[in-house]
């Protein structure tokens, strides 16, 4: 007979906790299900650089001022994403896909890169999917970026469902990326690479102790949580490599701007996202731009309320052409991004060639394509993908699924094969994003 545990097993020291994922010996007798171990995590390819950048922008979009009227290759941009004319080329506008197990609104960044209900069944990120692979070539596994420093975790998941803190100060990202750092910071950091990997050792420990007691679907779970702390290894002795490695050079300039407030924030963050894809500080980087609930406001639009006011627009036009107005803002910023990406050589490719950025929204405040009231609902929900003309992808693309049936996380899945990640289903995919060429 099973030896039943304890809800909370957990494995501690006085520098930190990690907690067992759930085990069927944790469920009264009678409660315990037969599902399939947890697949293992990816190998690491071995070709050249590789990169993700994930943006997600709150609130959906004006939809009749977004969408193409066309489908396919023949279309013209709409009005919002005219500003993305110099790298149609290397455009996807994908339209109508939905979380079906997402979160909408004032939560809804937690859900977008993986598509689950954070909540009840969180579960690794899009974007740390990759970065276990290609985050073992570079000074950071990956980054989060924030709209602010507010103690809030952002978007990214570990492969444990733990929330990654993003950074919102623009002073801090540059700190970390491109200040060198002082002996005593040096030496601190060993004291910490070595106080975990002492815990590590604790954790491994433990729970080989009492893994053959266990029935065989827990001792997959404990396995697969055994990879997990593998490679949380790995990171620390990347980690300690990079210690006494100099970082590159960063030209405080880039955090001056004619804006103030969000807009300067807007872009001094997405040129430091640029200036770390350049300098190969990372490969992996999220960037939570704002979310729902933020009360942002754009007064070097001339608009005095907030996104969010305008997304409960009630089909009121003014406010349509308020929402629409900020939705252009966003993507010129987003366009001049890429076109530095574009203009940033790897030999006789751009940056943005081996580079695939998500841009998108977790809700729809419209009507399938149409405007609608300002109801906010996870499907049919707006995305851009941009980059990849040497990884395989043509760009120059509207991809429409018009029947609201097939999972963002489709898309996911397919944009880490064409990173070159070996997964079969990413979350709640059904399958790579067919159309995507």
């Amino acid at each position: 007979m099973i030896k039943p545990l304890s809800r909370r097993t957990v494995l501690r020291s006085a520098a930190a906790a990690f907690a067992l994922p759930w085990l069927e010996a944790m469920a009264p007798r009678g409660l315990r299900a037969g599902e399939p171990a947890a697949a293992a995590g990816p190998a690491a390819p071995a070709q050249a650089a590789k990169r993700l950048v994930c943006l997600y922008v709150p609130l959906g979009v004006c939809n009749e001022s977004w969408y193409p009227k066309q489908t396919g290759r023949d279309f013209t941009l709409s009005p919002t994403l005219e500003p993305l004319a110099k790298v149609r080329h290397q455009l996807h506008v994908v339209s109508g896909l939905h979380h079906p197990h997402g979160i909408t609104h004032h939560a809804g960044q937690g859900s977008f890169l993986n598509g689950r209900d954070y909540n009840k069944n969180p579960g690794i990120t899009i974007d740390q999917e990759v970065a276990a692979v290609f985050g073992k070539s570079t000074r950071f596994p990956s980054l989060q970026l924030n709209y602010k420093d507010d103690g809030f975790a952002g978007m990214s998941y570990t492969r444990d469902g733990i929330p990654l803190p993003g950074v919102g100060s623009t002073e801090a990202i540059f700190k970390r990326l491109f200040v060198p750092d002082d002996a005593a910071s040096q030496q601190a950091a060993r004291k910490q690479i070595a106080q975990r990997r002492s815990l590590l050792d604790d954790v491994r420990d433990e729970a080989k102790s009492f893994i053959s007691t266990l029935g065989q679907h827990d001792r997959d779970k404990v396995e697969q949580y055994l990879f997990s702390v593998r490679e949380v290894e790995t990171m620390l002795g990347q980690s300690e490599a990079f210690i006494d490695r100099p970082k590159p050079a960063g030209d405080r300039a880039i955090l001056d701007s004619e804006w103030t407030g969000p807009a300067a924030d807007l872009r001094i963050k997405l040129n430091l996202i640029a200036l770390a894809l350049e300098t190969d500080s990372t490969r992996v980087i999220s960037y939570l731009v704002d979310t729902e609930g933020s009360g942002a406001t754009f007064p070097h639009l001339g608009l005095n309320e907030n996104r969010h006011a305008y997304s409960h627009h009630g089909g009121d036009a003014k406010k349509l052409e308020s929402l629409a107005i900020t939705d252009r803002f966003y993507v010129s910023e987003f366009a001049r991004f890429l076109e530095r990406l574009e203009d940033a050589k790897e030999g006789e490719r751009s940056l943005l060639d081996r580079t695939l950025v998500l841009y998108g929204s977790n809700l729809n405040n419209g009507d399938g394509f149409k405007n609608g009231t300002g109801s906010h609902v996870n499907d049919k929900m707006s995305m851009l993908l941009v980059g990849g003309n040497g990884l395989g992808l043509k760009g120059g693309q509207h991809l429409r699924c018009d029947d609201g049936s097939i999972p963002m996380c489709n898309l996911f899945l397919s944009v880490a094969q064409r990173l070159g990640l070996p997964l079969e289903r990413f979350s709640d995919s059904t399958g790579p994003l067919a159309g995507l060429v």
